[in-house]
């Protein structure tokens, strides 16, 4: 039997399951477009994975392929702008609560993760001259929070109450696919990346006041200077050395969503997605999100920076909260 005939074989089988799927989901509680939607992926996912199997063995011609590969494209940047519009969708309804303390917060309703509310702003400290009892706020026009650890941003969050915490990699990426509006590798970013000097500063303290230098900074549903201004940390914290390009930097030419990982590196700025960068020192340290003022031609959607263990501090690195109610 043919590879071509196996992958078409295989393509039809998967393509009726998908089939009766629907029909399963129509009968039990009435068809949605959502559900259109999810038996739409499947069909064509497995139809993507056919054509991938063919060109990869040879059975198409190169111009074929190369079609297929804008047709996968194009779909993705489809996918993502449905995400957004979901999200948007469930903020609308407002089927959570919003944070009571804190300041502005936007909702990040995904389908793969649980939702969740982040700091619409970065954090930044209100007027108190009792530094253990501060709790960050997320407001508009602040100088952002900087000069903190680590730990004591984990501890900044917790004192919020119960359920807030510092953004996983995974609830950061979420939230910056938020503040995009839908496909982030080729829509235009929604922050400046150069900030203003604050007046009255040190020449390397060039951040902006938070909400400055964006486009959302009048809305509360989307998150702002995520692309630049401070890096912001996470609350993860990996191994670097059991992961590919430990020890590397370069721009990010190719990203693994389901990783959170770049698959490909490049020296060249012009083949990045949206200026994105990446660096990787060897050992054990917290992921860093979104670059900073310092260095606008790095500060992408997929800017990530693993050089920083959980007690040290700089002038260019901030963080904001999470708030989850389950």
């Amino acid at each position: 039997m043919s590879a071509r005939f196996r992958v078409l074989n295989y393509s039809v089988r998967t393509l009726l399951a998908s089939i009766v799927l629907i029909v399963v989901i129509s009968t039990v509680q009435g068809i949605t477009t959502r559900d259109i939607q999810i038996g739409y992926n499947i069909s064509v996912t497995v139809s993507e994975h056919s054509r991938s199997a063919s060109c990869a063995s040879g059975d198409q011609n190169k111009s074929n392929c190369s079609a297929s590969e804008s047709k996968k494209q194009v779909r993705r940047q489809q996918e993502e702008t449905l995400e957004w519009r979901y999200g948007q969708e469930r903020d609308d309804a407002e089927h959570l609560a919003r944070p009571k303390t804190g300041g502005d917060w936007t909702l990040i309703s995904r389908r793969d993760l649980p939702d969740f509310f982040i700091m619409t702003y970065e954090a930044s400290k209100p007027y108190s001259s009792d530094k253990e009892s501060l709790r960050p706020v997320s407001e508009a026009q602040k100088k952002p929070w900087n000069e903190i650890t680590q730990k004591e941003a984990t501890q900044a969050c917790a004192r919020l109450g119960d359920n807030y915490h510092l953004p996983t990699n995974q609830e950061w990426q979420a939230a910056i696919r938020r503040s995009q509006k839908g496909d982030i590798e080729t829509r235009r970013l929604d922050d400046e990346q150069k900030c203003q000097t604050v007046p009255g500063t040190a020449w390397n303290v060039n951040y902006c006041l938070t909400g400055s230098k964006s486009t959302a900074s009048t809305s509360p549903q989307m998150p702002t200077n995520m692309n630049g201004n401070l890096w912001e940390w996470t609350s993860t914290i990996i191994n670097t050395s059991e992961r590919e390009f430990a020890g590397t930097s370069g721009y990010v030419k190719s990203w693994d969503e389901s990783q959170l990982w770049p698959r490909e590196l490049s020296d060249n700025r012009t083949q990045s997605v949206r200026d994105s960068w990446f660096f990787a020192s060897n050992g054990t340290f917290v992921i860093r999100r979104g670059g900073d003022w310092s260095t606008p031609d790095h500060n992408g959607p997929y800017t990530m920076s693993i050089d920083r263990r959980p007690s040290d501090k700089g002038k260019g690195i901030g963080f904001r909260c999470v708030h989850r109610t389950n």
